[in-house]
């Protein structure tokens, strides 16, 4: 859209009470530039389009558009209106008005110039920079996508997530890693095999048997284990010696 819509073809006090009054008003501007070479049967083909099928959008939105041999080149005219018009749409009256304009040859220019626009309109954003901008320059170059709406607004947005990602615990938002060792916040590590007291699992058949290991008994050396495994007559103790 960078050479379809310029300040020349933006009205911010777009003063009509119909559709149609709006339509002339804004092919006017088409017009004065020399897109459109015929105010009248221009706008006859606008009115052709319009009573096929209406050209609002919910939000406050409309869109009257057509193909027409007055037309010299794809063109985009911007309208606003403060009381509002009736475009036919279930949720009333239009405040933002787009006409568009495409030369009868250009088969799919402004269905090309719709789908742009159709984007644009569905970020917030856009429409509420369209109603409050304060002039017509600004209101272009926002329709051309030269200036995002509310640079400032997202900037601080970024700021306040990057902080709140950083209080919960990092840009992923969980919460910090618990310390594993003895600490403020952490319970201690739990050791491993016999000495730690663990619970052990001991599989008999096809069931499973909770058990806790008993502590380790200090054993005596192994000659003195041994000797109830001798004969009785080595057995030094028993015979004096």
């Amino acid at each position: 859209m960078s050479d379809m819509i310029t300040a020349d073809l933006v009205d911010l006090d777009l003063s009509a009470e119909t559709k149609e009054a709006a339509a002339r008003s804004l092919a006017a501007r088409m017009v004065a530039l020399g897109r459109v070479t015929d105010l009248d049967g221009f706008l006859a083909d606008v009115a052709a389009r319009e009573a096929q099928m209406p050209t609002g959008l919910d939000g406050g939105i409309g869109i009257p558009h057509c193909r027409s041999e007055h037309v010299t080149e794809p063109t985009l005219a911007f309208g606003r209106s403060a009381a509002g018009i009736d475009f036919g749409a279930a949720d009333g009256p239009a405040d933002l008005i787009f006409l568009i304009a495409a030369p009868a040859g250009a088969d799919d220019a402004h269905l090309t110039i719709l789908s742009s626009l159709a984007r644009q309109l569905m970020n917030s954003e856009f429409t509420d920079a369209l109603r409050s901008a304060d002039d017509a320059a600004t209101a272009a170059a926002l329709i051309r996508g030269d200036e995002a709406p509310g640079p400032e607004a997202a900037s601080e947005d970024s700021v306040a997530a990057s902080a709140a990602a950083s209080a919960r615990g990092g840009p992923g938002g969980g919460a910090p890693p618990r310390p594993r060792g003895p600490g403020p916040g952490g319970a201690p590590p739990v050791p491993r095999g016999r000495a730690g007291g663990g619970l052990r699992r001991r599989r008999h058949g096809h069931h499973h048997r909770t058990f806790r290991p008993r502590a380790a008994v200090p054993r005596a050396p192994l000659p003195d284990r041994r000797r109830h495994l001798l004969p009785h007559r080595h057995r030094p103790h028993l015979h004096g010696r």
